[in-house]
């Protein structure tokens, strides 16, 4: 749960507000294998923004979280650019925007507790730590999408207390990935 009216700031600083949750990518009303993207957010350009989202205890490392944003925002960006998705956009959002859509954030986001887990401390090994040595690649691969038209960043919250039945958010940061 997270009140844009009452934000002081961005959501994060590529994103305006999350637009929708759990949105479907489907080729055909009856193709269900795409699946659903967790959150879809607008940039400040009004723009679709793709997050990640894990859950704290997720066994998922941020390989396997950005690996499914990036495919997410292709299916985006090809659905812009060569079917109708621009055109469902413009009826939502009510704003001028590109024909041509060429840069998607995508966003991994979690729980602090999953980069805690994740990244761990230097050089001490524990369960569920993603290897020391995988940083480097890992970041790589991280530049290399970005500069494809998908820059790529990390995030995340505390949460707070759960009001009916939901979580709320309460403070969110960017997640520096190791320089190991």
């Amino acid at each position: 749960r997270w009140n844009r009216d009452n934000a002081a700031s961005d959501f994060v600083s590529s994103c305006k507000y999350v637009q929708t949750y759990q949105m479907p990518l489907q080729r055909t009303r009856g193709d269900k294998s795409w699946g659903r993207v967790d959150l879809v957010g607008m940039s400040n350009d009004c723009l679709p923004v793709v997050f990640e989202l894990k859950k704290g205890a997720s066994a998922e490392t941020p390989l396997r979280m950005i690996i499914e944003a990036l495919a997410y925002a292709i299916a985006i960006r090809k659905s812009w650019n060569e079917g109708n998705f621009r055109d469902e956009w413009i009826e939502v959002v009510g704003n001028k925007v590109p024909k041509t859509l060429l840069e998607i954030p995508v966003i991994g986001i979690a729980p602090t507790s999953y980069s805690k887990t994740k990244i761990g401390e230097p050089k001490k090994r524990t369960n569920s730590k993603v290897r020391d040595a995988a940083w480097k690649p890992f970041s790589k691969l991280c530049q290399m999408i970005s500069d494809r038209g998908f820059p790529v960043s990390f995030w995340q919250f505390e949460t707070g207390d759960e009001i009916d039945e939901m979580i709320s958010i309460d403070s969110w940061s960017s997640v520096d990935i190791p320089d190991v």
